[in-house]
């Protein structure tokens, strides 16, 4: 029931309590008053029916958790691969701890959590079947296995090529990317 309702209800209440027929017989001031004291019962009640509801909410599995099984089964999650949850948490409660105003909640350590930095996946510098994207953009910046210089001197001719007799000279990382590309594509 909305507001404007049951200070509708309220009026017509005491109208037949007090044996009016019309609202056009209640004082101003009487009105005044009945609209005030029932504004703050339905203000009242409205306080009561929400601290209930937060009361009677049901609470989710994470909530009931000891934050000790509650940090473990972070951990434990996929999502959370690559971070350190422990560190993580203790990290969050000093930040809380020298923030006045903020509390360390469940809620606000999930939050804490996305914005974490995440360990890099290592990858394997065997040569592997499987061609992924990151394996080849790894091996632009690996030292190849093969002998790039004698390669390039013997793939490239000279007058195509101004420049190869300085990419023989230089290290695999100076390499200009397409040529490393190239050779990666030749060395196959």
């Amino acid at each position: 029931m909305t507001y404007a309702d049951s200070f509708v209800a309220a009026i017509r209440d005491y109208l037949t309590a007090n044996g009016l027929k019309s609202l056009g017989q209640i004082n101003a001031a009487i009105l005044k008053d009945i609209a005030q004291r029932h504004f703050d019962h339905w203000q009242a009640q409205q306080k009561a029916e929400t601290a209930l509801k937060r009361r009677n909410k049901a609470s989710t599995p994470s909530d009931t958790l000891p934050d000790a099984e509650w940090l473990k089964t972070l951990s434990e999650s996929p999502a959370n691969s690559g971070i350190d949850v422990q560190a993580e948490f203790a990290r969050a409660q000093l930040w809380v701890k020298n923030q006045p105003g903020r509390r360390f909640t469940r809620r606000f350590f999930l939050k804490w959590l996305l914005k974490a930095d995440r360990a890099l996946p290592t990858h394997d510098a065997s040569p592997t079947h499987t061609s992924h994207p990151s394996q080849h953009v790894n091996r632009l910046y690996s030292l190849p296995s093969f002998d790039y210089p004698r390669l390039i001197a013997t793939s490239w001719p000279r007058d195509q090529f101004p420049d190869r007799a300085a990419w023989e000279e230089m290290p695999w990382g100076e390499i200009p990317i397409t040529v490393r590309q190239e050779l990666l594509r030749i060395a196959k």
